[in-house]
């Protein structure tokens, strides 16, 4: 009977500490204010943090030219710029020679823009 009752125990204890945390992992929820577009406030995050001199700025072995909308355009419309910058949150990488981080502020804004649809104006 004691045994019964441990395992019990263990069992709810051990469904508590998953449940809890499961719970943690859940992502704040954004509220985006204002519009989001390329000219009005992203290009400004896309020059200091992506196409700065040796990095998407047309230097050899660095994919994609983002100097303007045209030149991002093929890493939204294929999916790899909301892949690395939102879900993975692997650009801007740590061994860049610029910023290695996004503020949260910059990272809110760019989800924003994701999530209208990446407008240029």
């Amino acid at each position: 009977m004691i045994d019964m009752r441990k395992n019990l125990y263990w069992s709810i204890l051990m469904s508590l500490v998953i449940y809890a945390s499961c719970t943690r992992d859940v992502a704040p929820e954004i509220t985006c204010e204002g519009v989001a577009s390329y000219d009005t406030n992203i290009k400004t995050v896309i020059e200091t943090n992506c196409s700065y001199s040796g990095c998407h700025d047309g230097s050899p072995g660095v994919p994609g030219v983002y100097l303007d909308f045209d030149g991002i355009e093929p890493s939204l419309n294929d999916g790899t710029f909301e892949e690395r910058v939102a879900n993975r949150s692997d650009m801007p990488p740590s061994y860049a020679t610029g910023p290695t981080t996004l503020t949260q502020e910059e990272l809110d804004l760019i989800i924003c823009w994701i999530s209208e649809g990446y407008p240029e104006n």
